[in-house]
Parts: C-alpha cells; sequence; structure tokens
C-alpha cells in the first residue's frame, strides 16, 4: 500500500471530519499558511490539542525525518522524537508544540514544547553526567520506563532544554 503524501496527512490533520463552515475557513487559512511555510521557509509548526491529532503528525513527522536522514540514522532519530512527544503527551499537558525546521547550517532542529510544568532540568542533566548515559541505560535495559531522555541523548545530534524542561530542542546533523 503506498503511503500518503505529507501534504495529504497534513490536509487530514487540519481538516477534522465535522467542521463548519466558518471553522473550514480558517482550517483553510492555516493550511495554505503551513504548506507556504514548508515550501518557501523550510520550516513546519504543528499545535497538538488532543489525542486524535497525535498519530497524524507523528506520520508527518516520520516523512519529514526520512527525507533528511538514511537507513538506520533515520529510524533513531524518528525514536528520539517520539520519545520526547511521548514524554510530552505523558508528563505534560496540551496543547503541545511542534517546530521543524532546515537551518542552513545543513542541521535540522525539532522543538517539542508542552504546556506542563516541566521536570529539574539541571538536576537530571547532572545526574545523567555523572553516571553517564551508556551506563544508565544498560540499567534499565529491561524496564518499561524512564529510558525516553536517554534514548534522545544517544540517538540525536544534541539535545537542549528551557529552564522550565517543558521544551526540548532536538538537533540532527545530516
Amino acid at each position: 500500500m503506498k503511503k500518503p503524501s505529507e501534504f495529504l496527512i497534513l490536509w487530514n490533520v487540519l481538516f477534522p471530519k465535522k467542521i463548519v463552515f466558518v471553522r473550514h475557513i480558517l482550517y483553510l487559512t492555516k493550511f495554505l499558511t503551513v504548506v507556504i511555510q514548508m515550501h518557501l521557509r523550510r520550516y513546519l509548526m504543528f499545535i497538538i490539542d488532543s489525542m486524535d491529532q497525535y498519530q497524524d503528525l507523528c506520520d508527518i513527522l516520520d516523512c519529514r525525518i526520512e527525507e533528511i536522514c538514511d537507513g538506520s540514522q533515520s529510524t533513531l532519530t524518528q525514536f528520539a522524537v517520539k520519545e520526547a512527544l511521548n514524554n510530552a503527551v505523558e508528563h505534560g499537558s496540551f496543547p503541545i508544540f511542534i517546530e521543524f525546521a532546515n537551518l542552513p547550517t545543513g542541521e535540522h532542529v525539532i522543538k517539542i514544547k508542552d504546556s506542563g510544568k516541566g521536570f529539574l532540568v539541571v538536576d537530571t542533566l547532572n545526574v545523567i553526567r555523572k553516571k553517564g548515559v551508556d551506563r544508565l541505560l544498560a540499567d534499565k535495559r529491561f524496564d518499561l520506563r524512564g529510558r525516553g531522555l536517554l534514548i534522545m541523548l544517544k540517538t540525536v545530534s544534541k539535545v537542549d532544554f528551557n529552564e522550565t524542561g517543558n521544551e526540548v530542542q532536538l538537533t540532527i546533523n545530516s
């Protein structure tokens, strides 16, 4: 089965099944704005207001990541992005903002920000620096929880957080 195009996925995300005419105009404006940004500025921004939009957004991000990464790097990057997005859904709150930018340097940046309270960034990163990502991953290899940040640190070029801990920026070198 042929994978739907990014354009079609985006259309389905922005146009829910039941909408009134006024909302239809607003959605069309939003859709056209995103399409123009996508093609002219190499920048995408999405807002997730509910779990219904989550899978569609994952499909769009997967398409974009496949365009910039090859082979196993694509899979690892998709894994890291989904971990960041899952953390925002599980530990934060809606709305969740996702930005995808292609920088002139050749780097690609994905920012995910939720509306939650965040976490203690400095304390958490100090523990990781002290013990090391590889050791902590080995200690948690059979755990179902608590590995998302470690996976992000292991699979992308750079991981940054805002002071509050409710925004993560993943940098990918292609």
